[in-house]
């Protein structure tokens, strides 16, 4: 079906996509040639006509839907061979029964920041990393802290997710001396796998983004396993679920700061209105969007290209007069604070980031914090006990393996999910 050129220029465009990296194929050596010629011959036929256009055009036009599309078949094509599996650490499923623990999440140092807070000018097209290797920021210690004994904090925060990964940057940056404790690891994107039955969304297997077996909970009178039924488990790691979440990021309606008020409590309920309203939160909202990187209506970053499935939604609601709008994504639809765009590769929920385009804690706030100088993190890091002088929390005590540590701070912020 492609001319021997038209195979030249498409190795070519696969390699720009995922160009080979040490110990890890390119996308054409991979075999995306083969995958995509056979693609285009039958399941692909109708766009097949574009592709070749766009192979047979000297400069073709990044932002067109072809472009973006060829994209998209590259990663497909990488995602479905073994090698390039193998070179982003998927993994063979165990077969049943499961092993009575799987290896420890590592303690990691926090990695993969690509970029200046007041970010760069990034072309408009930057080849996909499937691991970009670790740059070490200072004060993130796996496993623990050199020479912070006796360190007395100005606040602790116990959980790297969403919400205690932004607050520990955010206390950073303002100057305030903070230690962040975090239970999970912070595996690279390859370490995290493309594992489509081992993953947080499909976990027929276990989970990709923890926790690991070492961390079992009882429900209805048994033991269950952090991917089975019952445990209802967050991920375990630093950036917690941001890593692996779909990145939906909408505002909290207004009447969700009234609920009591607008449907009145239930008997035996705690319910109760927010203390806030979303006026008040307005400018936080936004401030976030920034900070984190949003894209979508009267968002920092305009939304995503619309799919030709979205075009063909949005067009049926215009004619039943429905309401309709973007959804707001934690995505770059544009280069953003240092990082490139989303390659729509499709693999959001479930899984980390190929280009580091999805937004979270652990690519935002977390490294910043790192990079002040002002935070200290510990993966690996069990909490188990907040001490008090009964009146105000003075400290926490921890677990990093068997080893029992403990530090002091005048503020304590629990964020562990």
């Amino acid at each position: 079906m492609l001319t021997d050129d038209q195979r030249l220029r498409l190795a070519r465009f696969a390699d720009r996509v995922l160009p080979p990296e040490p110990g890890s194929p390119g996308a054409a050596e991979a075999g995306a040639v083969a995958f995509i010629e056979s693609l285009l011959a039958t399941d692909r036929a109708s766009d097949a006509p574009a592709i070749l256009a766009l192979l047979d055009t000297e400069s073709p036009d990044e932002s067109s839907p072809a472009f973006r599309l060829l994209v998209e078949l590259v990663h497909e094509a990488y995602w479905s061979s073994p090698a390039g599996r193998a070179a982003v650490g998927f993994a063979a499923p165990i077969p049943r029964p499961l092993p009575s623990a799987l290896p420890p999440a590592p303690s990691r140092h926090v990695s993969d920041f690509v970029g200046a807070r007041g970010g760069e000018n990034l072309p408009p097209f930057a080849p996909a990393k499937r691991d970009k290797g670790r740059r070490e920021a200072p004060r993130g210690y796996p496993g623990g802290m050199p020479g912070a004994a006796g360190v007395i904090y100005d606040a602790i925060v116990i959980g790297a997710g969403a919400g205690g990964g932004t607050v520990a940057g955010l206390l950073a940056e303002a100057g305030k001396r903070v230690l962040l404790l975090e239970r999970g690891g912070n595996p690279s994107y390859g370490e995290v796998g493309h594992d489509p039955l081992r993953n947080q969304r499909l976990s027929v297997y276990g989970h990709n983004a923890g926790p690991d077996a070492g961390h079992p909970r009882e429900a209805g009178g048994r033991v269950v396993l952090p991917w089975e039924g019952g445990y209802h488990a967050n991920a375990a790691l630093v950036g917690g679920g941001t890593r692996v979440w779909g990145a939906q990021a909408w505002r909290f309606h207004p009447l969700d700061f009234k609920m009591a008020t607008t449907y009145g409590v239930p008997v035996g309920s705690s319910l109760s209105d927010w203390p806030l309203t979303r006026e008040e939160l307005d400018p936080w909202y936004a401030r976030a969007e920034v900070e984190i990187g949003v894209c979508g209506e009267s968002h920092p970053m305009p939304p995503q290209a619309m799919t030709a499935r979205g075009k063909k939604v949005m067009g049926a609601l215009e004619t039943l007069g429905w309401a309709r709008v973007r959804v707001p994504l934690a995505i770059n639809s544009v280069p953003h604070l240092g990082r490139p765009a989303c390659v729509r590769c499709s693999w959001c929920v479930g899984f980390a980031c190929p280009t580091d385009a999805k937004n979270g804690s652990h690519n935002t706030l977390i490294p910043r914090g790192l990079l002040s100088g002002k935070l200290d993190m510990v993966t690996g890091a069990m909490a188990a006990r907040i001490h008090h002088d009964g009146a105000h929390a003075t400290g926490v005590t921890y677990f990093v393996g068997d080893e029992e540590r403990a530090a002091s701070a005048e503020v304590i912020i629990v964020a562990g999910g």
